[in-house]
C-alpha cells in the first residue's frame, strides 16, 4: 500500500454538508484552482479499531488500482488531514460530486416509469460489469450508494466493504478461491447466503442488483419488507416477496427479477448474462437505432461501434382534410319563475344570518360572543340535609362562651355500660 502524503485541507472551499457515513462526513466543495465542485469525504481513524482502520484505507487502495469507468464514481486523491493535534488521523477522499443526489432520495420524491428505470439500471449494470471484469465484488449495493447527476449520468460509489479478488476465472466465481465469509452490507439488499453465514462471491452482488431493480419498478417499495429485522432476514432466507404488478411492469422485466432473486447464488445470472437479457437487448437496442446509431449485436453490454446520422426513407403521407367546423348556435334559457313567498308558510332558513347574533348579542368576534344577561352561577349541592341528618356536632358549630362540652347523658350507653346520675362538666372553669 502506498503511503499518503499529509497536507492542508486548504485547497479546497467547504460549500456545504451533504452527507454523513459510517466512518465520516461528506462535504461539497469548491476546488481553488479550478473552480470545480468536488466531493470530500472525510474519515476520523483515530478511535477505530484495527478492522475499521483497514477498511477505510482498503476503499482508498481499491479506488486506486481501478481503472476509471464513467459509471464508476470518478477519484481525484487521497490524503491525510495535517491538523494541530499529531495523534489525530483524518483520512481525505476527493471524489466527483454527483449534483442529482442518489436513487433513493430520486424514489421517495418521484415514481419512474419503466423507461426510465431501464435507462438507469443498464448504466448500473454496465459499472458492475466494469468491477467483475476487474475481480472486485462491491458487497454493499443499494438505492443509496448509487449517484445521479442532472445529465443522466448514473454511477456507482461507497466501496468501503469491496472487495478485491486474487484469482482469475469466469465472471461466476463460486470456486473456493473467490470466496469471502465477512458479513456486510445492508439488510434489505443483502442475500441469503450473507445471513445464513456462508461464503460468498459474485453472485451476491446479482442478488443486490436484483433488490435495487425490485424497489425502482414498485415505486420505492423493498422486496423484503416487513414489520421487523427478524421477520426482514426470515422473507430473504426463505426467498419470498410480493409479486411485481402485470399492468405496470413488463415480463421481461418480471422475469429478469425472478432470475437475479434465486435463492441459491449458482441459479443467478452472471452480470454477462444480464447484459444480454432480453430486456435490454431489445429494447435498449431499439432506442439507440432510432437515434441512427449502430449498435454491436455481439457486444455482451450493447456498446456503441458506430455513429452515424441516417435519413429516414421518404414515406407518402396521406394528409386527410380537416372536417367541417361547426358553427355554435346561440340558445336561449329560460329560468324557473321564482317562487311566491307570499302564498304560505315562508321557507324556514337553514343557516342564521350574522345579523341576527349582532342584534341579540353583543359579538366581539365569531369566537368570543358576550350575552346580555350573563348565566347564573352554578349551583352547588346542599349541605343543609347532612346537617340536619347528623347526630353529632360539626367543627364549625361555635360553642357559647365559657362552657364546656357537656359529658353524655345518662340515656346513653357507652360501651355496655349504663351511665346513671347528673350530666357534669369534665372540669370547671378557673374564674
Amino acid at each position: 500500500m502506498q503511503v499518503l502524503p499529509t497536507k492542508l485541507r486548504d485547497g479546497f472551499k467547504q460549500l456545504a454538508h451533504i452527507g454523513r457515513g459510517t466512518y465520516g462526513d461528506v462535504f461539497l466543495c469548491e476546488h481553488v484552482e479550478s473552480g470545480g465542485h468536488v466531493c470530500l469525504k472525510e474519515m476520523d481513524l483515530t478511535f477505530l479499531s484495527y478492522d475499521e482502520r483497514q477498511k477505510c484505507l482498503n476503499e482508498v487502495e481499491l479506488l486506486k488500482q481501478l481503472p476509471a469507468h464513467p459509471n464508476i464514481v470518478g477519484f481525484r486523491e487521497a490524503f491525510w488531514m495535517q491538523s494541530i493535534d499529531e495523534t489525530q488521523q483524518v483520512l481525505v477522499l476527493v471524489l466527483e460530486h454527483a449534483n442529482d443526489g442518489d436513487l433513493e432520495q430520486y424514489l421517495r420524491r418521484s415514481c419512474i416509469k419503466e423507461e426510465e428505470v431501464r435507462r438507469i439500471f443498464l448504466q448500473l449494470v454496465r459499472g458492475v460489469h466494469h468491477l467483475h471484469s476487474h475481480r472486485v465484488v462491491h458487497r454493499d449495493l443499494k438505492c443509496g450508494n448509487v449517484l445521479l447527476f442532472g445529465s443522466g449520468r448514473v454511477v456507482l460509489g461507497d466501496f468501503g466493504t469491496s472487495k478485491l479478488l486474487p484469482t482469475t476465472g469466469p465472471d461466476q466465481a463460486l470456486e473456493a478461491q473467490g470466496l469471502t465469509s465477512t458479513v456486510v452490507g445492508s439488510p434489505h439488499y443483502m442475500s441469503p447466503e450473507l445471513l445464513e453465514g456462508e461464503s460468498h462471491g459474485f453472485a451476491t452482488d446479482i442478488w443486490s442488483l436484483g433488490c435495487v431493480l425490485y424497489e425502482m419498478l414498485s415505486g420505492g417499495k423493498p422486496a423484503f419488507n416487513a414489520s421487523s429485522y427478524p421477520a426482514v432476514v426470515f422473507r430473504i432466507t426463505q426467498g419470498e416477496y410480493d409479486q411485481l404488478d402485470s399492468d405496470l411492469v413488463s415480463s421481461e422485466a418480471r422475469d429478469l427479477v425472478a432470475r437475479m432473486l434465486q435463492k441459491e447464488p449458482q441459479n443467478r445470472p452472471s452480470i454477462t448474462e444480464i447484459l444480454q437479457s432480453s430486456w435490454f437487448h431489445t429494447l435498449h437496442t431499439k432506442e439507440l437505432k432510432a437515434t441512427g446509431l449502430q449498435v454491436d449485436e455481439n457486444s455482451p453490454s450493447g456498446e456503441v461501434v458506430h455513429c452515424q446520422a441516417t435519413r429516414p426513407e421518404s414515406t407518402t403521407v396521406l394528409v386527410q382534410p380537416l372536417p367541417t367546423p361547426v358553427v355554435s348556435k346561440t340558445i336561449q334559457v329560460s329560468l324557473p319563475p321564482a317562487p311566491d313567498i307570499r302564498k304560505g308558510k315562508p321557507q324556514k332558513r337553514q343557516f342564521k344570518r350574522k345579523e341576527d347574533d349582532y342584534l341579540q348579542h353583543k359579538v366581539v368576534s365569531p369566537l368570543i360572543r358576550f350575552d346580555e344577561l350573563p348565566p347564573p352561577p352554578p349551583m352547588l349541592p346542599s349541605r343543609k340535609n347532612n346537617l340536619a341528618a347528623s347526630p353529632f356536632p360539626l367543627k364549625h358549630h361555635h360553642l357559647q362562651q365559657n362552657r364546656l362540652p357537656m359529658q353524655p347523658s345518662p340515656e346513653f350507653e357507652i360501651r355496655g355500660v349504663r351511665i346513671t346520675g347528673t350530666a357534669r362538666p369534665s372540669s370547671v372553669p378557673k374564674p
